[in-house]
């Protein structure tokens, strides 16, 4: 059974650090999606493999789309999980995943990233930040582009794999923007961040 803890960019580290385990995020496409899925199953599957369940907690980012079918995974190797999600997924009755023991949903106008009227971090990005001893990134879009950037330049561990999200859904998510389609495929991530692999 999931748990559900309404949060704050301050409780959120306390309450993990609490656990006494290394917090390993694991972040990327939530909704757009992989266009190679198993690749990025096998890239998360590497990842977790690399930790121990007796010191490390898994977190992501709650909802099961994407780059969440990585908490399957966490639990099928005996991983304590946990996600940290903006209220917005609340109020668009976005599901949570059923592997995550515990979710924490921070208040925040915002999904996550930088706020563009005052360039600082939203509250739940400051949380996943802070709360994490290391940011893995498969792909991503801004807010993980964000987050990675604002970790890396905290001096936390971070580790960026290459991944292209959905052809198909970007090209539809642009159109119901009134945007352009996209013919690159790589995500704001991937193309801010000098890629090198796990391990």
């Amino acid at each position: 059974m999931t748990i559900v803890i309404e949060a704050s960019a301050e409780t959120v580290p306390r309450a993990l650090a609490a656990s006494g385990k290394r917090i390993v995020f694991i972040s990327g496409y939530s909704a757009l999606g992989y266009e190679h899925e198993q690749a990025m199953l096998d890239a998360a599957r590497a990842v977790i493999e690399r930790f121990s369940p007796e010191d490390t907690l898994i977190c992501l980012g709650a909802t099961p789309d994407g780059i969440g079918a990585a908490y399957a995974i966490a639990k099928t190797l005996g991983f304590e999980t946990a996600g940290i999600v903006s209220s917005q997924a609340r109020a668009a009755e976005a599901p949570f995943s059923p592997h995550v023991d515990r979710v924490f949903v921070v208040e925040d106008d915002h999904w996550g990233g930088r706020v563009e009227a005052t360039g600082e971090l939203s509250p739940t990005s400051c949380a996943i930040v802070n709360a994490s001893d290391l940011i893995v990134a498969i792909g991503g879009g801004d807010i993980t582009r964000d987050e990675f950037l604002a970790a890396q330049e905290a001096g936390r561990a971070v580790e960026f794999i290459a991944a292209e999200m959905n052809h198909s859904r970007a090209r539809r998510s642009a159109e119901a923007a009134g945007r352009e389609p996209p013919t690159d495929f790589r995500g704001s991530a991937h193309l801010t961040i000098a890629p090198h692999p796990a391990g």
